[in-house]
Order: C-alpha cells, then sequence, then structure tokens
C-alpha cells in the first residue's frame, strides 16, 4: 500500500507562495513511515526557521501557509535516527522522498559463576577499524538489577562488545576489557541499519585463571609506572592494567590462558580516567608471555628509552603545505602516548619519546578539498615516515527510468559515525558529490543501492536503474 502511494506522491513539495508543502518521512530500509519526525524549513543566510513541522502516524507532514520561492535547507530528524539535511530550491512540484538511517542497538546480560545477574558491570562497543584495530567509543552502558545492557545509537557498522575486566574477576586490583567471546578470539558483529543484535551475553570463563607478577626495572626511585596485559592478537585492548608498586613491582590475577605482551610506561606523574600521563625522559619495556603453561612469576621487565622518528609531509598539487599530523598508539601502553604536531613540507620533523611499538599516524584535514592518507608504522622498525595531502574524489551519477526525483544518500562506510550527504537531483536525473574523502561509500537512491570506492583527484561514475514504480 505505502509503495503505491509513495509512486505518485513521496515527497510532494509544492512551495511557491501560497501553496502548501506536503510530504512523507520513512525508514530507509524498511520503507514504512515514521512518526514524530521533526522537519525544519530554513531559507539560506536566515536566523529563523521558515516551517517547523512534525510528521504524523502515516509518516506525513503538511504545512498550509506559503512559503516564498527560495534556497532551502531541509533538516528532519527523530530520535535513534541520522539526521538528514537536504539543501534544494523550492518550489519543487516533483515527488522526492526523504529516508532516514535508523540507529542500532546491541543487548545481553552479565551474570556471575552462578548464573547471578551482576549489577552496574560497564559495557563498551568498540568500533572495528580493521581485523586486529578496535577503537573503544565513548558511549557505553552498565547492567541493571537483572544483569540486563543496551546499547543504543550505533550507526551501521562493525563492532566488537567489551566488558570491564574487573567487574567480572571479584577481589582483582587491576582494570582492563574482556571481549565477547573471549579476547583471543573476539565476535565481529556487522551491524546494519534498524538492528537489533540480542543475547550477546557475558559471565567468567570457566577453566584455570593464571597469576602474573614481575618488577619494572630501571625505574627511578620512588616512580611508578603503567603495565598492560594485551592479546596479542588485539593489543588495542587491554586485558588487565595496573600499576607498579614500590620497587617497580605488579602483579596479575585470574588471568585466562593465551598468548599475551606485557607492556610497561613509566615514570607517570598524573593519572587519567583510563590512562597514565607520563613524565620527562620516558622509559618503556614489552616482553611476549604464554598464559596457561609454566608459571608467570618474578618476571623482569628492562625498561629502556622511547625510540625517535623522522617525519616529513608530502603535499599533492592544489593542497597547502603545512598540515596538523597526529600520531597514535595501536596497543594499549595504559598511558596518554598520543602525540600531535604541525609539520611543514619544508621541514621534517624529529619526533622522540616514542613507545616501541606499532602507531598510526595521518594527516588532519587540512583544507576543504583535501585529506591525509592514514598510515601503520612500527617504531620497532621504522627510521622515518612520510605523510601524504590528497585531494578528494568526486562521485557522478544518474538514475534511470524514474517518474520521480528521489533524495540520494551517500553514506561513508569506514568511520564510526558515517559521514551522511543527500542530494537532490537536476531534472535529468543526475547528480554529484564533489570533494569526497577517498575511501567506501554506499550510494542509494529509493530502494536501489551500490557500494562505490571513492579515489583520490578521480571521478567515480555510478548508474542508479529504478523501476518506474519505485519512489
Amino acid at each position: 500500500m505505502w509503495r503505491g502511494k509513495l509512486a505518485v506522491l513521496s515527497l510532494l513539495t509544492s512551495l511557491s507562495s501560497g501553496q502548501p508543502f506536503a510530504g512523507y518521512v520513512l525508514e530507509q530500509h524498511s520503507e514504512m513511515p515514521i512518526r514524530g519526525a521533526r522537519v525544519q524549513v530554513k531559507a539560506a543566510g536566515a536566523s529563523r526557521l521558515t516551517a517547523d513541522l512534525e510528521t504524523v502516524r502515516d509518516g506525513t507532514f503538511r504545512a498550509d501557509g506559503g512559503v516564498p520561492s527560495a534556497e532551502y535547507t531541509v533538516t528532519v530528524s527523530k530520535q535513534n535516527y541520522v539526521d538528514a539535511s537536504l539543501r534544494m530550491h523550492l518550489p519543487i512540484r516533483e515527488p522526492i522522498a526523504i529516508r532516514l538511517l535508523r540507529l542500532a542497538s546491541i543487548s545481553g546480560h552479565v551474570t556471575d559463576a552462578q548464573n547471578r545477574p551482576m549489577v552496574g558491570v560497564q559495557v563498551l562497543p568498540m568500533v572495528v577499524e580493521s581485523d586486529t584495530i578496535f577503537r573503544p567509543m565513548a558511549v557505553g552502558a552498565r547492567t541493571d538489577d537483572k544483569g540486563q545492557y543496551k546499547l543504543y545509537a550505533l550507526v551501521p557498522g562493525r563492532y566488537v562488545v567489551a566488558v570491564s575486566w574487573a567487574s567480572l574477576n571479584s577481589g582483582v586490583t587491576a582494570s582492563g576489557a574482556y571481549l565477547f567471546p573471549n579476547n583471543q578470539r573476539p565476535q565481529i558483529f556487522a551491524v546494519a541499519s534498524g538492528d537489533a543484535v540480542r543475547d550477546i551475553d557475558f559471565s567468567p570463563l570457566p577453566g584455570s585463571r593464571h597469576t602474573i607478577s614481575g618488577r619494572l626495572q630501571n625505574l627511578s626511585s620512588g616512580k611508578d609506572g603503567a603495565v598492560t596485559l594485551v592479546p596479542r592478537e588485539q593489543p588495542a585492548i587491554a586485558a588487565a592494567i595496573t600499576s607498579t608498586t614500590a620497587g617497580g613491582n605488579f602483579a596479575f590475577d585470574k588471568i585466562a590462558p593465551g598468548s599475551y605482551e606485557l607492556l610497561s610506561a613509566a615514570p607517570s606523574n598524573a593519572y587519567g580516567a583510563r590512562e597514565v600521563m607520563l613524565g620527562s625522559d620516558p622509559v618503556f619495556a614489552r616482553l611476549p608471555v604464554e598464559v596457561g603453561g609454566s608459571r608467570l612469576l618474578d618476571l623482569t621487565l628492562l625498561s629502556q628509552p622511547g625510540r625517535s622518528l623522522r617525519v616529513s609531509l608530502r603535499s599533492e598539487t592544489g593542497c597547502p603545505s603545512v598540515a596538523t599530523v597526529s600520531l597514535a598508539p595501536l596497543e594499549n601502553w595504559g598511558a596518554m602516548l598520543q602525540r600531535t604536531l604541525e609539520l611543514d613540507t619544508a621541514a621534517p620533523v624529529s619526533i622522540k619519546d616514542l613507545a616501541p611499538g606499532r602507531y598510526r599516524a595521518v594527516a588532519l584535514k587540512p583544507a576543504a578539498v583535501c585529506f591525509g592518507v592514514e598510515q601503520t608504522f612500527d617504531t620497532r622498525t621504522a627510521e622515518a615516515l612520510q605523510l601524504t595531502l590528497v585531494r578528494g574524489g568526486n562521485l557522478e551519477g544518474r538514475i534511470e527510468s524514474v517518474n520521480s526525483r528521489p533524495v540520494v544518500t551517500l553514506t561513508r562506510l569506514d568511520v564510526e559515525r558515517p559521514g551522511i550527504q543527500h542530494e537532490l537531483p537536476e531534472t535529468d536525473a543526475r547528480f554529484q558529490f564533489s570533494d569526497l574523502r577517498p575511501g567506501r561509500y554506499f550510494v542509494q537512491a529509493g530502494s536501489v543501492g551500490e557500494n562505490i570506492v571513492i579515489l583520490s583527484n578521480k571521478t567515480t561514475p555510478v548508474l542508479l536503474r529504478l523501476g518506474g514504480h519505485s519512489q
């Protein structure tokens, strides 16, 4: 029924003076109408809204007053959906449809070894940037009195789920994270628009648990440092984190079997929410360990000074010669090791005091049409690094065999919060997106979509074929 109606009028806008403004707002994945969506119409350069509307039960909205002919931004918003913002010249007499991308959720339980609910346990989603790189998000949830949790407002993408390691192991003195179903082989959830992933349940691992203890050498008297235990295959996740005691001693209890790396960073002079701040002349140590075989007691971590790296900048034609560069470790050292610096194409910079391990570096966006190419490197082998600024790419498309002009949606796929852009095709059904960051995207018009790759300084063509009854 809805498809038949929308083929005739999916967003009818007749906005010359004295004519009504009416339309539909739909879910992108289900084509169902959305009730209670806010539709705001604002003229270019205006300080006040021209119209502020809300959809009713059948997803329609209507403004009976006249709206002058002008350039407008139409913004549609609704809780648990990604906002849609569209620039257009009104009036438009062709039918168009505005669709909202619904956010997803992940839920489950946390119980103890006797299957009793655990209350107040922190549960965190992590974005999967690659099969070995997980990035924690700022949002999260805590379990209720039934041990239940629910992670809301997840943009479609790939995620893993973690809980506080200490919460699952009462009596331990360290902190850390524990992935579902385990840190050695975490499950990756590919979440689509509107998905509700359920029954992701955590409980303490069965089987033997182990103790690791040792001492951090070459640590100045009276100073302490951070020691982390990271799974070898997922080093961005700390299975456990602790601080050294007097004399540089440390210990972990109730550790599950597996392959790990012990990482240490010292000396610390302040503590953050999850990481320590290092003092001057920091020292680092790392040691691979296999938990589950021989006893791992009285280990020695030999601290050494940080590594140095020479960083330079290359800029394509049309891009600026100066950029802000960000460096961040890909392993969890339990310390604030992120670095930011200004870099000029004419003046390479030497960076000192880097931890001995893997980093990610990128030149942050310096201009509207240029982007930094992300690189990963290992300070144990790399002595120099060149970062590059490149021009963005373009998308040119056409909608074929359609009796209306559906709004075209372009979604960037490889980020935590994908940049979603909307475009109304011209009267010849052509559309264009310019100066896009190179990467993976999904372009959609009505119910038809296609995965594409945008390349630097290139134009990617796309043809979307809609049937005569599409919206």
